[in-house]
């Protein structure tokens, strides 16, 4: 199994290249670190130098680093490539009154933010990061999922209360609250215009809902261990007519809508929302927890997992006996959340270290060669991405210290 080099540069690194460009004359320093495994850590410390600035490696003759763009680095550390990418946008988010534990982005008619926190608070941004709806206490516990329907003027947030609430970003109002889950939310996902929605929780269940009753129209378990824990759900669209069918007159856009769970037991186990019926199932080919789901965003065949053991693997939904690739991060990071825009993976460990890498869908292959990681000042949390009204790819992160970071691609 390939392994990914995990990089760790100087959070203030872009503050010393900067100094130095204002005052030709002056000298400063960064670092940066590379972890092989976990055990083996390099650390490459560089001086910034001269008019034009220029980068010497101190400890590490012959490494180099340069500056591509404003918000782009690139080094060869002892032959190893590595990009480090700085945000574009940074600062305080909101009301800056807690650590987030969730994000969530749309946009219509206008760039719209929703996170959540620590104290079961949800709090709704525009598009210059200031409050516009604050739900305070809306649930009884850490607010983990939070996603905008369709509509924009509505969020479905998910709660280690064991709760899914509705609120209106309008009124304030939190017209529906869903109740079922025995344990801690772990997944949301909403099925075309939002009229269905399907959740996902430590208890082992995936629960189908019909919003405008609450209803819990349906419960997937797996049938090899219907008690084992949901860690997340990633959802496939159909095209599914938008009217409700006679037999299933609570169900609105099902058909062809396929949702996948990632088990504690390592499994990946597919549901089709239309018929129940469990359709397919990767195996615990890792003998860790699966920890991270998400789908391929230009093409739905191809699925890709994070597992307690640091492993990422590309999977086939077509030939689902055996992983397609797998690689398996330097330092052990457990991939807590991944997801797919432009052809690279994003992989997100709950710490500084965020990582992007190509993924060649013909070859079979993560391009372990160049990884590119998010430089940031704090630790994130959660992850966000939506396409603007240029074409660009944004990503947004948010997490300890109030803070976001905005990455532009």
């Amino acid at each position: 199994m390939r392994t990914i080099s995990i990089a760790e540069i100087d959070p203030d690194f872009t503050t010393a290249i900067n100094e130095v460009m204002r005052q030709p004359h002056t000298k400063d320093s960064f670092y940066v670190n590379i972890c092989e495994n976990r055990e083996d850590v390099f650390d490459y410390n560089f001086t910034v130098s001269g008019d034009p600035v220029s980068f010497q490696c101190d400890n590490h003759p012959g490494s180099q680093f340069q500056v591509k763009n404003d918000n782009l680095f690139t080094a060869v550390l002892d032959g190893k490539s590595f990009s480090f990418k700085e945000a574009s946008t940074k600062g305080i988010m909101g009301r800056g009154a807690s650590n987030f534990l969730s994000v969530g982005v749309i946009d219509v008619d206008g760039v719209q933010y929703v996170t959540g926190d620590f104290f079961g608070n949800v709090e709704v941004c525009d598009a210059s990061r200031q409050s516009v709806r604050s739900f305070i206490n809306v649930h009884a516990g850490p607010v983990m999922h939070t996603r905008f329907f369709p509509s924009g003027k509505v969020i479905l947030t998910g709660s280690n209360d064991m709760r899914l609430k509705i609120l209106s970003i309008e009124d304030g109002s939190n017209p529906r609250t869903f109740v079922g889950h025995t344990s801690r939310i772990t997944g949301t996902a909403i099925i075309g215009r939002g009229r269905n929605i399907l959740s996902s929780a430590a208890d082992g269940t995936i629960r189908l809902w019909e919003c405008g009753s609450g209803s819990n129209i349906h419960t997937f378990v797996r049938r090899e261990n219907s008690t084992d824990s949901v860690s997340a759900i990633a959802l496939i669209p159909g095209s599914g007519n938008i009217n409700p069918t006679s037999s299933r007159n609570m169900e609105y856009g099902t058909e062809g809508n396929i949702v996948l769970g990632g088990y504690y037991t390592g499994v990946v186990t597919a549901f089709d929302v239309f018929t129940k019926q469990e359709v397919m199932q990767f195996p615990n080919q890792f003998m860790a927890s699966c920890s991270s789901l998400c789908v391929d965003s230009d093409d739905q065949n191809y699925v890709y997992a994070g597992y307690g053991d640091g492993t990422v693997a590309m999977w086939d939904r077509r030939s689902p006996n055996k992983s397609l690739e797998e690689v398996t991060l330097g330092d052990g990071l457990v991939p807590s959340g991944l997801m797919h825009m432009n052809g690279k993976l994003v992989i997100s460990g709950n710490t500084e270290r965020n990582i992007l890498v190509d993924v060649d869908r013909a070859k079979r292959k993560f391009d372990t060669q160049n990884p590119c990681f998010l430089s940031s000042s704090g630790q994130f949390l959660s992850l966000a991405s939506y396409t603007d009204k240029k074409g660009t790819s944004v990503l947004f992160g948010v997490g300890f210290e109030e803070t976001f970071h905005e990455y532009k691609f």
